[in-house]
């Protein structure tokens, strides 16, 4: 059976149509995604603006007619952090379902995660790749640690876009301001769960990377002028590649970050936080590489015909 999600996120709408076989296995159709930034201003307003959610219903109208032309026969329309915390969510969720004549369903952090999870297991064998799923999105980072049939999801409430907008001030950041951010992620760090800290006294230290930042970083740390799935999905990259990159990153203008292969222009100015979001949850959780996996949160939800 052919089935679309729309996942509308803090910085992008994703949309996902893919056909589930006999076998479980899911067969992509497309895998489309625009960036709106529903969050814009989110962080100092505590409320979505009315231009950046009819932006987001725009792009979500366009995914529907293309899970239609594509004839999918079921579309769930799903929203994470940005609607999850904003006062006017309500005012969003009407919105969107007089719009599209369709119920939208804000996922909890624990339910992003835990869809997350299903999504990966379906690519990677999880009893035989123990260690932790993590993805970075716009407002919040979900950490997940898996081992056999144990796991536990943990959701942090920073991202690539609340992060930029509190701190980054300056074009490149100015150190201060980067000190900053990077002391919020490691603060926010802290907040996990003992039971990650003692996971991780295992010598077992694997990391599954999901989500826009790091099919980002990806495709960057191969300078892909154009977006390939088959190089993206499995890539691994270590913390001395990433931290390079970042440390280059900083110093450069917006302008600049848009010109580099690999980097959706419209990432530009958040690109910087996302990967410092990954490099201190490298540096706190004593990972050296990175596993990318481009089965994520919305095939976890074609799988669980949510």
């Amino acid at each position: 059976m052919r089935q679309a999600v729309i996942d509308i996120g803090t910085n992008s709408v994703k949309l996902l149509v893919a056909e589930k076989k006999a076998d479980s296995h899911l067969e992509t159709i497309t895998y489309q995604v625009k960036i709106t930034r529903l969050g814009e201003g989110l962080s100092q307003r505590g409320s979505l603006s009315m231009q950046p959610m009819m932006r987001t219903i725009n792009v979500i109208k366009e995914f529907l007619k293309e899970a239609g032309a594509m004839r999918a026969v079921k579309t769930t329309l799903i929203s994470t952090a940005a609607a999850r915390v904003a006062s006017n969510r309500d005012e969003f969720i009407k919105l969107v379902e007089k719009e599209t004549h369709l119920p939208l369903k804000i996922l909890s952090a624990e339910e992003e995660a835990n869809l997350g999870r299903m999504g990966v297991s379906l690519e990677f064998n999880l009893s035989e790749f123990p260690g932790i799923i993590i993805d970075i999105g716009g407002g919040s980072t979900e950490i997940t640690i898996t081992k056999g049939d144990f796991y536990d999801a943990h959701s942090i409430p920073i991202g690539a876009v609340n992060l930029t907008e509190e701190f980054i001030r300056s074009d490149p950041p100015a150190s201060s301001e980067w000190d900053e951010l990077c002391r919020k992620i490691r603060k926010n760090l802290k907040t996990l769960p003992e039971n990650f800290l003692l996971f991780y006294d295992s010598e077992e230290k694997n990391m599954i990377g999901v989500g826009g930042t790091i099919t980002t970083i990806a495709a960057m740390l191969q300078k892909l002028e154009v977006y390939n799935p088959a190089r993206i999905h499995r890539f691994i990259f270590s913390y001395k590649e990433l931290e390079k990159m970042n440390n280059s990153l900083r110093e450069m203008t917006i302008g600049k970050r848009k010109k580099l292969p690999g980097l959706d222009p419209g990432r530009a100015d958040i690109i910087p936080a996302g990967a410092a979001i990954l490099a201190e949850s490298m540096i706190f959780l004593n990972i050296e590489k990175c596993t990318v996996s481009e089965y994520n949160l919305l095939h976890g939800i074609i799988q669980s015909s949510l």
